[in-house]
Order: structure tokens, then C-alpha cells, then sequence
């Protein structure tokens, strides 16, 4: 069980205090103009470099632009203390923004659990030697804890076991105690009042902007039978089952609770992550790498594909040109996995074609500049065409109505560039180039 606890309490909380924020802007075209802000989730943190955010997909989608000012750690008193800060640039971004997107609450729900766990392992004698002298009122006063710290330093995990097995009931009743504590003293307390203050704040510099608030998914929601394949025990299961119900009830109090915030409009990641089947199995185990050797609960490839899906229909915009959102679900080798209420999402908004894909595969190479070729070759020499209308319209990059030589010419510089290491998408090439 540690290096499941150690992922779900680390990885959230990638405190970098000292860090500048993060910035990073993408101009995709003279669409809605997109500022993301909040945590690690908004951040793209676990990303690979050739990897897209759910900022920049939205953005791509759009033909808009998208400045992202997330920072990965941040809870949301360091949100009201990074729009009350705002430097000259970010303030007109956020002036301009059509739509402002926020996660956010992520950390603050975990940084109150950790506290109160602690405070738990205080009265029950579950401390190591080190920290044997701890009292709750410090833990209270702690402004963050060293989240690793809890299985790797302040706890003693032969005595949360021992503890734990020798009464069970007892134990998920403090649990369950727990999370109604962050319910009240967290969530109602503070988390909520802080996001109202932050849209306020957003609302006095852009009263026309929409913003869109996120939920929160639950990352403990694992493959059914995948601790049995792992040869885990059935106590093993059983305290991963009883902590997972734990941050149900948070995060479900989460989402209940943003419907108060007054101003926002709500992107239910919640929901689409955990995507019930007919067996009531949830799948927010697809959209992270929690079931990996080095577990991380932050959002991968997919689960960004996922949030941005949920963004686009509250934003409620469709192009027939899926663009680097369709692209991306093309790559995917386990697209028939992908759970029911997501697909659901993705299928409103895919479009038929993604500009420069003209075999539809996920990617843009010689295959389909060579198809473009092919194309005029045969309809300059009056054969009949060789590409189906929705081909043509991914064919078409020049967007002149006609698919030659032109086009097929962009493609393979466009191709090249990614080769030689570019990360351009097609619509940022054709801005550029």
C-alpha cells in the first residue's frame, strides 16, 4: 500500500513555493482567446514534451489562443495571491479572455486530509521516534505538509498496520470522520470562499469573460481485478476500497459545493473520469498512470483529451475539423477501453476529419502528402477523384477549395519540421509558415 499512499499524497501536492509561475502561450488563430490558471492538473505536470495540455487542445480546437498561468502546487489562497499579483501582460491576457478556465481545490482537499491523518497518528501513538514529541497544535499551525513525509518520515507504518488490522471498524470510522472534517472545516470553510473571492476578482477585471470551473476526478479508482493480479492481499484491497470511499465523499461535497460559487460554469471531470458501467466500476484508472511501476495521479495524454472534451461541450462549440482533439484520440492503442460517459463527451465534438490527417490515423506524415499527390494527379488529368469529400477537407491546407500540389508541399514541410523535433500543430505551422 505505501507507494500507492506515497503517489496519491505526493503527486497532487508538487510544491515548488519559491518557482516562478509556469507560462506558456499558444496561438492557434484569431478565435476565443483561452486563460487557464489553478494547480498541477491545469499545469500539464507529468506531460511528455510532445505531449498537449487540455488548455492548448481547447485552444487548437477553437483556432484560438490559450496563455496558461498554472502552477503546479498551488491551493486556492496561492490563486487569489496570483490574480492579486497579476503583472501588466496577464492582466490584459485575462482582460482580453473569452473564457477562463480554473482547477483548482485539489491540493487544499489533500493538505486538510494529510492534517487530519496526522493529527489522527498523534493520538493514537503512531508517530516515529523522530517526531514522537509532535502535538496537533503544531500540525496546526503547519502552513503545508511534506506530503511524502506521512508514510516516509512522521508515520510508523508497522504501527498504522498493526493498528488498522487489529480494528478495522474503529479505523474506518476515524477515516470516514476525517473526510467529513475537510468536508466542513475545508471545503465549506475555505476552499469554496476562496474560488468565489477568485472569480470576483476575475469578474472586476473581465465581467464578460466566462469562467469554467473544474471538478475534481477521484484518483483511486483502479481496474477491477488489478490488486489481485498484483498478488495484493485482501486486507491490501480492502484499505485501498475504504480510503477510495474517503475521497468519494470529498470530492463528491467538492462538486456540491461549487454549484454554490456564484458566476462559473461547472466542467464535470468527476463524472466523465469515473464513467460507471453497467457493474458500477469506475475508470478514472484510464485517464492517469496510477496503474503503472511509478504511480502518478495527475491526468496523462488521455485524461488531458478527457478534460478538455468535458471543456469544449460547456463551451458548446463544434467544428467539423475534430483538429489535434480528434488526432490525439487516432492515437490511442486502447480506444476500445475508453470509458462510456467520456466517449460520450469526445464522439459530441470529434468532427470527420483533422486538418493535414487526410487518412485519418492520428498523425501527419509523407502517407498523406503522398494521398494529396495522388489526388492531383488524378483530377488534374480529368480522372475521377481519388479522395471522399470528408478526405479532401483535411486535405485542403491551404483552405483555397482545392487540393494540389500546394498543399501536398506544406504537408511534407510540415512533416519534416516534426522529424527534426518541431511541436508545432498544424494550425500554429500554417499560422507561422
Amino acid at each position: 500500500m505505501k507507494r500507492i499512499v506515497s503517489a496519491l499524497l505526493s503527486a497532487v501536492l508538487v510544491v515548488s513555493s519559491a518557482s516562478a509561475l509556469s507560462a506558456s502561450a499558444e496561438n492557434y488563430g484569431e478565435g476565443k482567446k483561452l486563460v487557464v490558471l489553478g494547480d498541477s492538473v491545469a499545469a500539464g505536470y507529468g506531460l511528455l514534451s510532445e505531449e498537449c495540455n487540455y488548455g492548448q487542445i481547447c485552444a487548437d480546437y477553437l483556432g484560438g489562443s490559450v496563455e496558461n498561468y498554472a502552477h503546479s502546487g498551488d491551493e486556492t489562497d496561492n490563486l487569489l495571491d496570483v490574480i492579486s499579483n497579476f503583472s501588466d501582460e496577464q492582466n490584459t491576457s485575462v482582460s482580453n479572455a473569452d473564457i477562463i478556465i480554473i482547477s483548482i481545490g485539489g491540493n487544499d482537499l489533500m493538505q486538510g486530509f494529510a492534517k487530519e491523518f496526522l493529527k489522527y497518528a498523534v493520538t493514537k501513538d503512531l508517530l516515529t521516534e523522530q517526531y514522537s514529541d509532535l502535538t496537533t497544535e503544531a500540525i496546526d499551525a503547519m502552513d503545508k505538509i511534506n506530503l511524502t513525509s506521512l508514510t516516509n518520515g512522521f508515520i510508523d507504518e508497522d504501527k498504522l498496520k498493526a493498528l488498522a488490522k487489529s480494528d478495522p471498524i474503529n479505523f474506518i470510522s476515524k477515516l470516514n470522520v476525517m473526510g467529513n472534517t475537510v468536508n466542513s472545516d475545508v471545503t465549506q470553510a475555505s476552499v469554496i470562499p476562496n474560488i468565489q473571492k477568485a472569480v470576483n476578482q476575475i469578474k472586476e477585471k473581465n465581467p464578460d469573460a466566462r469562467i469554467i470551473v473544474q471538478t475534481i476526478y477521484n484518483p483511486l479508482q483502479f481496474e477491477q481485478g488489478y490488486f489481485e493480479s498484483k498478488g495484493k492481499s485482501t486486507d491490501y484491497i480492502k484499505a485501498i476500497d475504504n480510503v477510495r470511499r474517503v475521497f468519494k465523499n470529498i470530492l463528491t461535497t467538492f462538486s456540491t459545493q461549487l454549484g454554490t460559487v456564484e458566476g462559473i460554469e461547472i466542467a464535470d471531470i468527476y463524472t466523465d473520469f469515473s464513467s460507471k458501467d453497467e457493474n458500477s466500476a469506475e475508470y478514472a484508472w484510464y485517464f492517469t498512470n496510477m496503474q503503472t511501476d511509478n504511480p502518478d495521479i495527475h491526468p496523462s495524454q488521455k485524461g488531458h483529451l478527457a478534460i478538455a472534451a468535458n471543456i469544449l461541450n460547456v463551451i458548446g462549440e463544434k467544428s467539423d475539423n475534430g483538429s489535434k482533439f480528434r488526432q490525439i484520440y487516432n492515437t490511442l492503442s486502447d480506444k476500445e477501453k475508453y470509458p462510456a460517459a467520456a466517449l460520450s463527451s469526445y464522439e459530441n465534438l470529434c468532427g470527420t476529419y483533422s486538418l493535414g490527417d487526410v487518412n485519418d490515423d492520428g498523425k501527419i506524415d509523407s502517407t498523406d502528402a503522398s494521398a494529396v499527390l495522388k489526388e492531383y494527379s488524378h483530377t488534374s488529368t480529368s480522372k475521377e477523384s481519388y479522395l471522399t469529400d470528408t478526405q479532401k477537407k483535411a486535405a485542403d491546407v491551404i483552405n483555397n477549395s482545392v487540393v494540389d500540389a500546394n498543399d501536398a508541399s506544406k504537408l511534407l514541410a510540415y512533416y519534416s519540421g516534426l522529424s527534426t523535433g518541431s511541436t508545432y500543430t498544424m494550425k500554429e505551422y500554417l499560422l507561422t509558415h
